[in-house]
């Protein structure tokens, strides 16, 4: 039997124009049918990072909170699988090659939460 999964991946944000393109350019080359940036209130250059990268970008008008970012991205995705991104969520050993795909460990029924790439 063959699972198709969609993922749609959300990436929490405030002032992350440092971060968020190496986060993005590593994404890349993953399978993701949406990203979703949920900002909250940036004021350097993180929405036109995010467009540049074809991300939906939606700025909240409500002060920072860790979870009502994420869950806020998690309603607005069509996809019937979710990933979570912080900005800072590069490894440390950032020339290092992914050695996983998120489309085929949600596909094999393996899903873990925690800095991947």
């Amino acid at each position: 039997m063959t699972f198709h999964s969609s993922i749609t991946c959300v990436i929490r944000t405030h002032n992350s124009a440092k971060t968020l393109p190496q986060l993005l350019l590593r994404l890349k080359t993953e399978a993701l049918d949406e990203i979703f940036i949920i900002d909250s209130g940036s004021t350097d250059s993180t929405r036109e990072i995010a467009l540049r990268f074809s991300a939906h970008f939606i700025s909240l008008k409500t002060p920072f909170h860790y979870s009502k970012a994420p869950n806020f991205g998690f309603s607005q995705a069509h996809a019937n699988a979710l990933v979570m991104f912080s900005r800072g969520s590069l490894s440390s050993r950032r020339h290092e090659t992914p050695k996983f795909s998120l489309k085929n460990a949600i596909c094999s029924g393996y899903f873990f939460l925690e800095t991947l790439i």
